[in-house]
């Protein structure tokens, strides 16, 4: 059988010879972009939420569902799968978008601004809406993809995301106040391998704009850490 061998590669060389300062400030660096959009890293599996109710499998035959006829199980089945008025708000953020974006490390450090762009598209019969998230984060390009949803189940707004800056799937949740969209959700990174809270903001002001607040936990405290501000292109 072959053996991997224990010397590290190339690019665990480079990081190592990285400054501890300057690697803390790459890893916080990233945090902001994953949140994008209320975006939150999930913890590994066997600490997030589906793992936690075991009792599902064993009530499932004894659920109030359960007990309708294949009939009525149908019918709500077909209303569980239907559109919701909250669909029609996401609705809003589907086209393509111009983004001037701010972002920074810490509330002492100045902002960073750099342009964006978002290119989203209603899906699976507007039941999402997929976006397609281009930028750069410290002088290199960056993607994104995003899926924003809402879930009649849970009654929230639900987002996933996956980009170039790691292999995870990230996820959160949210409810909205008129045409806001507060997300609160936790992040686990480098920085915080067991995760802490972030918290996003997302407002649509009219048809053709819309901006997001980004909070992250800085040494305890909430910080902003990115701001986003979004015209559609015509």
């Amino acid at each position: 059988p072959s053996v991997r061998s224990s010397r590290p590669d190339r690019n665990t060389q480079a990081m190592t010879r990285v400054a501890p300062s300057l690697r803390l400030r790459l890893a916080r660096g990233a945090a902001p972009l994953a949140l994008l959009l209320g975006l939150a890293v999930l913890p590994a599996c066997g600490s997030c939420a589906c793992c936690e109710d075991e009792a599902d499998a064993t009530l499932a035959a004894n659920n109030d569902f359960a007990k309708l006829s294949p009939e009525e199980q149908m019918k709500a089945m077909t209303e569980f799968g239907s559109l919701a008025p909250e669909h029609a708000l996401l609705q809003k953020l589907a086209g393509n978008w111009d983004l001037a974006i701010k972002m920074r490390f810490g509330p002492n450090e100045a902002w960073q601004e750099m342009p964006g762009t978002i290119e989203a598209e209603s899906v699976l019969g507007g039941r999402f809406v997929l976006q397609r998230y281009r930028s750069s984060m410290m002088g290199q390009p960056f993607e994104g993809i995003g899926m924003l949803g809402y879930d009649k189940l849970k009654q929230r707004f639900t987002t996933s995301w996956l980009d170039v800056s790691s292999t995870c799937v990230a996820s959160s949740e949210g409810q909205a106040e008129g045409n806001t969209i507060h997300y609160v959700g936790k992040i686990s990174d480098m920085i915080t391998p067991k995760g802490r809270r972030f918290r996003t903001v997302e407002t649509i002001v009219d048809d053709d704009h819309w901006t997001s607040d980004m909070f992250d936990t800085i040494d305890g405290a909430e910080v902003q850490v990115m701001g986003i501000a979004a015209t559609r292109r015509r």
